[in-house]
């Protein structure tokens, strides 16, 4: 990638985007989590208190495993919108690049940790889901 050089208030405005994206990524990924959270204490709490409705527990687990997916999807373009600006940023601020340079010890890792917090929560809450609503469909099939 050629570098652009770019002038102070480019740089600001740069950064500033950067920091604006990280911190919307970062707010989702809390909201999302808190979200299926208060969804998993729903169907515990409908699975202990033997609701009058347990036909239509299944429900729930449906329900997380569209809202996970949802998430997952925007979470990863999020994220991809976020590393394009982490390099952008890298490119135009030299002591950005540096500070990048002198963490990873100059190797490119395999992956991020914003890659494992992308890709691996949703996944495993989208087992959970899939497990749970499979458990209650066999429930009350017999």
């Amino acid at each position: 990638m050629a570098l652009n050089v770019i002038d102070v208030d480019q740089q600001n405005r740069l950064l500033q985007h950067g920091i604006h994206e990280e911190t919307v990524f970062y707010n989702r990924l809390n909201f999302f989590s808190v979200f299926e959270g208060v969804l998993l204490a729903a169907l515990v709490s409908l699975d202990a208190q033997q609701s009058q409705l347990p036909e239509l527990s299944w429900l729930l687990p449906l329900l997380g495993i569209v809202v996970t997916s949802i998430w997952w999807y925007t979470q990863a373009r999020k994220r991809k919108l976020v590393e394009v600006l982490g390099h952008r940023i890298e490119q135009a601020l030299p002591e950005f690049r540096d500070t990048i340079a002198l963490m990873t010890g100059g190797k490119k890792r395999p992956f991020s940790a914003s890659t494992l917090i992308t890709h691996c929560i949703p996944a495993i809450f989208l087992l959970l889901w899939t497990y749970l609503l499979a458990r209650l469909l066999m429930l009350h099939c017999h």
